[in-house]
């Protein structure tokens, strides 16, 4: 499996939303690439690959990249994040946990103080 972002902090970023939602090591190996540059997409060494994500911005040029590897790796499929990145979209997850977890606490302390 191949996943191609826009920039390095996007694919980290998308690794670590994909880890969040199973809580470990995906079982399968993944290569998480940065294309700044459809055209520098090295085809020779995932033509032979037969899953392959494009995780490009949700913006224009996001979708002009992924349409371009599509056009050269006709397996690719494209995954949007749901912000206009995905580091946002690393970054509203991780705000909502925290938000999450202080409501719990906040919880935890009012039923403690009701005691």
């Amino acid at each position: 499996k191949a996943v191609l972002c826009s920039s390095t902090i996007d694919a980290f970023s998308y690794a670590m939303l994909e880890y969040s939602k199973t809580g470990s090591i995906p079982k399968q190996r993944t290569l998480y690439m940065a294309l700044a540059d459809p055209r520098s997409t090295p085809v020779e060494r995932l033509e032979d690959i037969s899953q392959i994500k494009t995780a490009f911005n949700s913006d224009e040029f996001g979708e002009a990249s992924a349409l371009a590897v599509k056009k050269l790796l006709p397996q690719v499929r494209r995954s949007r994040p749901k912000t206009v990145s995905w580091n946002q979209d690393l970054l509203l997850e991780k705000s909502l946990q925290q938000q999450q977890q202080q409501q719990q606490q906040q919880r935890k302390s009012e039923a403690d103080l009701s005691l």
